[in-house]
């Protein structure tokens, strides 16, 4: 929903001009791509209470006794590049 309304306001990319989605370029050479960019990023800020929320379907923990809901972030159970 947002999107669209982000792409309306925005107008169409040009294909010429997505270094991603262009005309000539096949499957291999896309997801070639694609895995060397990505294997320069890091992991986002937010992944993982994203993840948390999205298996429970977009809806938050059940709330502690205290009546809050928190999100559980391990601080060392993921790999930090440096």
């Amino acid at each position: 929903m947002l999107v669209n309304i982000l792409k309306e306001l925005r107008g169409p990319v040009p294909r010429a001009s997505n270094l991603h989605v262009k005309d000539g370029i096949g499957e291999e050479e896309f997801v070639a791509l694609r895995r060397a960019r990505d294997a320069t990023l890091e992991m986002p800020t937010l992944i993982l209470p994203a993840i948390q929320v999205n298996v429970r379907a977009g809806q938050l923990p059940p709330p502690e006794a205290n009546g809050i809901a928190y999100l559980r972030i391990p601080p060392n159970a993921l790999p930090v590049r440096r």
